[in-house]
Order: C-alpha cells, then structure tokens, then sequence
C-alpha cells in the first residue's frame, strides 16, 4: 500500500494542543478558593462580618435555621449567590430576615457565573478551616485530589512525547516505502533540523512571547497588594477594628467630594492628645505624631514653628485618564468602604486589596444594583426604575466609556 503525503498523520494538532495546555494550566486550574477571591472577597470574610455576613459555619447555619437537609442546603445556596433578591422576593422566610438584617440591601447577583464556579465556592465555604501554620523540614505535599495544573502539565508533556514519536514513525515509514520503490533515500537528518520542527518551534517561541508580553502588558502599574512601609506604624486593625472607629471620621472627604482626604495631623491629635500608649507600638509611634504637631506632652501646649507633614506613602492610586468619585460610590450607590479597599479593619499594614483594574470596576457595575430606596440622589428621572428589582449600574449608564474616562 503506497504511503502518500496526503495521508500521512498531521503532527500539528499535537503539538498546538500542548501548547494549549501548556499556556492555560494557570489560567484553568481554578478552585473554589480562587473563584471565591475573585467574586466574593470584597463583600465577605470567612471570620469577620464586612458589607455581608461572616461566612464561617453559614451552611451549618442555613441548615439549621430551615431545617433542610445538606442537598436542599446546596441547593438554596446555589440560587441564593446566583439572585439573592429573587430568593426575597419569593417570599423566604430566612432570606427575608437575612435580607432586612443587612439594611435590606441584596447581595450582587452572579447570573452569568457559571453553575460549576458557583458550586466549587458553596464546596469552598461548607469545608473551609482557618489555616495553622505547620513548620515541617520540606514542602507540605496537598491531600486529596491531583492539582489540575500539574494534570495539564503532564497532558502537554505527552502530547509532544506523542508528537514527536509519530514523527519518528511517519519518516521511517517514508524510507522504507521509498526503498521498496527503488527510490534514492536520502541521508536520515535529525528531526530538529526538519523544517517543520524550525515551523514550529518558532510558533510555540511567538505564542510563549506574546503571551508573556501581554500580561506585563495587563500587569503594568498595577499595585495590587502593594503594603508599603508607612512613615508612622498606623494599624488600621487597632483604630477601625478594635476600637470600632468610623472611616470618615478621619477620611473626611469621603463623603463629600472625589477624595477621600488622608487625615491631618490635628484629626490624630483629637484622640491622641489624652491617649498616649498604643496596644501595638507603645508609645514610640505616637511620639512621631507629637513631633508632627509641635506637641509638648508636658506643658500641653503647641509650638506652631515645629510642625512638620506626615510624609504618608499613597498605597491605591488610580492612572490620571481614570475619573474616580468617592462621594458617587459612598453617597450615591451606599458602597461600604471594604468593597473596594478590603477588610481594613484586619490590616495592621495597609494593603492595595483589590486590583482596581477596569474589568474588576465593570464586573461591579455590571452586578451592583442600584440603591434607589430612600436615596435622595436619584431624581424623578429615575422614578420609574424604583419599583423594578434588579436594576444594576451597567443599566443606567454605569458602563459608558465616558463616565469613568476623560
């Protein structure tokens, strides 16, 4: 049987199909735990209450509160994250008291996550374990099943195993019919000198580059996660968390206009004029405020010709084509402080939390609904969405280029 060109097998499906599965084993290898950051982190915690509840024990809870069995808990979770105010608007006797709670405010609704995302984080919740640092001679080894990312590795690896072994077979067939042809074979040349290997090694070189290029692309000037070292150890967990301070009492502007302001000076002297020793820090930290002041703790008075500005570090700072409003977001769409900057109220060190990229800010007005009840924001040009349920950001113009950008 003569073994022409045209049927000869194709390698190059093999090979794109590892590279495939090579670029994406990151990108793939979601979990419950990664969907849950993505989605879910800027409203919950596991152990501590932010704009929504603390979600530590909430299956047990739900559960126990119906009076259901696991499956149907599944089942009501999973229709809750998808449209918490349809479950409302049903008339459930425990969303309705969830509901009114939390200010009767709904959570943002996930109708476009897909039913597996929105699986893996009820299986994330019901089984998570606060973490216990474990000192150990080497790597801890994960339990429980494969990682998918080492899975589609070892797929990428053997698609080109088995690329490069058919390649081996379709040559060797090819001299053997072309010496029973009487045929003249030429010299067997090493398949990294085919022309077809340079063809595609230069594919997988572009693909692996381009790739690489545009994710420092997407990357650049982000900051999420940037906790820089502040001139004064100020922890927002001491002032927002333990001793329940509110956020606009030193971001004044907050409310009132596009910034929210970094406390003056003589705001830190209100309290700390009488509070002298700080739980974290004594009193060393606080001797920088004094110095600032012109603060004399032992004649209590001020020396106006010694004050100096706290030289504090910005830790989220937006690109100067990006119009941001904090009075908008506070005032007019009641979004709670840690929707966007995280749980302060747990940071020590302040930390840029979320990444404040455009996709994060549309994915929010996509899903945000508006606040219309007893807003004094919204006009009558509004008056006919306030009885509608549902009516998300993205619906009143919230995804227009020109609203966020000059």
């Amino acid at each position: 049987m003569q073994l022409s060109r045209a049927y000869r097998p194709s390698l190059y499906p093999f090979l794109v199909a590892a590279l495939f599965f090579g670029l994406n084993a990151r990108v793939l290898a979601q979990d419950g735990a990664a969907i849950f950051k993505t989605n879910c982190a800027r409203c919950h915690a596991m152990e501590a209450r932010l704009t929504g509840p603390a979600l530590k024990g909430v299956f047990d809870r739900i559960r126990d509160g119906k009076g259901i069995s696991d499956e149907e808990t599944v089942g009501w979770m999973f229709k809750w994250i998808k449209n918490s105010r349809a479950v409302v608007d049903a008339g459930d006797e425990y969303a309705v008291k969830i509901f009114n709670d939390f200010n009767k405010t709904p959570m943002d609704p996930f109708l476009t996550l897909p039913d597996g995302d929105v699986h893996a984080v009820i299986d994330y919740i019901r089984n998570w374990q606060p973490a216990v640092a474990v000192v150990t001679d080497g790597p801890v080894q994960p339990k429980g099943a494969f990682p998918t990312k080492t899975i589609l590795l070892i797929l990428a690896v053997m698609l080109i195993l088995i690329a490069l072994i058919l390649s081996r077979v379709t040559n060797v067939l090819g001299r053997i019919h072309a010496e029973k042809e009487g045929r003249k074979v030429p010299p067997e040349r090493p398949f990294y000198l085919t022309r077809k290997f340079a063809t595609l090694s230069i594919l997988a070189v572009t693909t692996v580059g381009l790739w690489w290029v545009s994710g420092r692309a997407i990357d650049l000037q982000r900051q999420q996660g940037y906790e820089p070292t502040q001139p004064i150890a100020f922890s927002h967990a001491v002032h927002a968390g333990v001793q329940k301070i509110d956020c606009r009492y030193c971001h004044v502007g907050v409310e009132r206009g596009k910034q929210a302001t970094i406390p003056s000076v003589n705001v830190c002297m209100n309290c700390h004029k009488t509070v002298r020793t700080g739980t974290v820090t004594g009193s060393k930290e606080i001797a920088k405020i004094y110095a600032a002041a012109g603060f004399d703790t032992l004649t209590q008075m001020y020396d106006l010709s010694k004050t100096k500005p706290i030289e504090w570090m910005r830790v989220h700072n937006l690109p100067d084509h990006v119009y941001f409003n904090h009075q908008q977001h506070v005032v007019a769409g009641k979004i709670e402080c840690q929707t966007c900057h995280g749980a302060v109220e747990e940071m020590d060190v302040l930390r840029q939390d979320a990444p404040l990229s455009m996709g994060w800010c549309l994915n929010c007005h996509r899903t945000q609904e508006v606040q219309f009840a007893e807003n004094k924001y919204y006009t009558e040009s509004y008056e006919g969405y306030i009885h509608e349920p549902g009516v998300t950001v993205e619906m009143i113009g919230g995804t227009e280029c020109q609203k966020c950008h000059y």
